[in-house]
């Protein structure tokens, strides 16, 4: 019994086994989950406020994501060339990827902001009604400022993830969520001398939010000991060539994460297009879900700088200990949430409950909706795993043409389908079915390239 205990003890502990992945992985989990707890109150709150409110916010939040999605993978991607510097040694040349990942992040402003101009014929153009795409526009006009901190955020986040200091992180997000979880009843509903404001509230309660997270990441980022090491005297002089190694690597990074934002984005786009009970059952389908499957982009995170940190090092063995360890915590955690979908789904929708009667129809729709869930979590989970491996190495453009592939593939296949249907019920659920079958996809497509082993050939910095 002892001697198994420490074997036990001893599997935990030992260098990139799931003890050593969750101490650095925790904080960027409860990091991401935090970032799910923002959008999941938002809609809360919406719910009780107006049920279109709630649904305007899911779409804008989207459309948002589509937009900062492509920027904000460039820019973490920094994470990557951090670890495997640090691996490598090379501590004069994180100043460098550092400084290049803030001047993307000042390039990507523009993108970010130049769709408020056109915001309302866009929303109409997807087919909302004039009311919801009124309502649309002028929250994206506000929520699109919560990008910019995002964007800014995720730079300095990438810094602490390939130093593996994580917690900084942690509390950052903390922080952040606090601020907007006492924003949020105050700016919707209206106390004292602030006025009630519903969805625009909430949009404001987000961008402060962010930004208060920008300040600390920041604040911890310059508190780091290393920063003495980075050569700063140089690191600003724009290097030509590292821009492009940068962009190189960064841009399919943050271009699948921007094609993956815009087929969600479609998708929720859809679902307001057949009737709004669809796209307020989606946004509670989500936020039911962040709680599941967003802590595993956190892991993932995590998992791409240990898997770049050891690639750095040249160490195979520990490189592939990791992606056994990503998977065991990546499965087990998804798994609880599934049982809960399919067993108890009534106890998901306790805390948005109200008495209206489209509540009930909308309850019925979500329940139908997180079978779907369900199935894909696991496989999702999988693919997050795999393709944070395939990152960490710098097998970007292998992930970018994948998803760019199946995703229209499968786009394609739900405008098909939902032709094909005699009604919005029917039409709903097929699209769902494609939104499992392509997760699914992507989970054996990737398994199989990290099965070949390639990725332990590959590196992002310079030999």
């Amino acid at each position: 019994m002892a001697s198994s205990l420490q074997k036990l003890k001893t599997w935990w502990k030992q260098p990139c086994g799931v003890g050593f992945l969750l101490a650095l992985a925790i904080p960027l989990m409860v990091s991401t989950v935090c970032y799910s707890i923002m959008q999941f109150v938002d809609r809360l709150f919406l719910f009780q406020h107006s049920e279109m409110e709630a649904g305007a916010i899911a779409s804008v939040g989207t459309f948002v994501w589509a937009l900062l999605s492509l920027p904000f993978g460039m820019v973490g991607y920094v994470s990557t060339f951090i670890a495997q510097y640090r691996g490598a040694e090379q501590w004069g040349r994180m100043g460098r990827a550092t400084t290049h990942a803030i001047y993307v992040c000042i390039l990507s402003i523009p993108l970010i902001l130049s769709p408020v101009l056109f915001a309302e014929p866009l929303f109409l153009w997807l087919g909302h009604s004039p009311e919801l795409a009124a309502m649309e526009s002028r929250c994206f006009g506000i929520y699109a400022l919560s990008g910019i901190g995002m964007v800014a955020s995720g730079a300095m986040e990438g810094v602490l993830i390939g130093l593996e200091r994580n917690r900084p992180i942690m509390y950052a997000n903390i922080i952040a969520t606090v601020v907007n979880l006492a924003l949020d009843p105050l700016m919707i509903f209206g106390w004292g001398w602030i006025p009630e404001m519903g969805f625009l509230g909430a949009s404001w309660a987000t961008v402060i939010g962010m930004w208060v997270k920008f300040t600390v990441t920041l604040w911890a980022v310059l508190k780091q000991p290393e920063l003495s090491a980075f050569q700063w005297q140089r690191a600003w002089t724009l290097d030509f060539p590292f821009l492009l190694r940068f962009v190189y690597y960064g841009f399919p990074s943050g271009f699948q994460w921007a094609i993956e934002g815009g087929a969600m984005a479609y998708f929720v786009f859809v679902m307001g297009r057949l009737g709004e009970q669809y796209l307020a059952a989606t946004s509670l389908t989500f936020s039911v879900n962040m709680l599941a499957f967003v802590p595993i982009y956190g892991l993932g995170m995590g998992l791409s700088a240990v898997i770049g940190h050891q690639l750095g090092r040249d160490d195979r063995q520990l490189a592939n200990r990791a992606v056994r360890s990503g998977l065991t915590v990546a499965l087990g955690f998804t798994a609880l949430f599934a049982a809960v979908y399919l067993l108890f789904p009534g106890m998901l929708l306790l805390l948005h409950q109200n008495d209206g009667p489209e509540f009930q129809i909308v309850s019925a729709i979500v329940r139908r909706f997180l079978f779907f869930v369900a199935i894909y979590c696991l496989l999702d989970a999988f693919q997050i795993t795999m393709v944070s491996v395939l990152k960490g190495a710098g097998d970007t453009w292998f992930v970018t043409a994948s998803i760019a592939v199946t995703s229209t593939i499968f786009v394609g296949a739900g405008m098909f389908l939902e032709s094909q249907s005699s009604d919005a019920d029917a039409a709903a659920d097929r699209w769902w079915l494609m939104l499992t079958c392509w997760l699914s996809s992507l989970a054996v497509i990737y398994g199989w390239r990290v099965w070949q082993g390639k990725w332990l050939e590959m590196r992002v910095i310079e030999g």
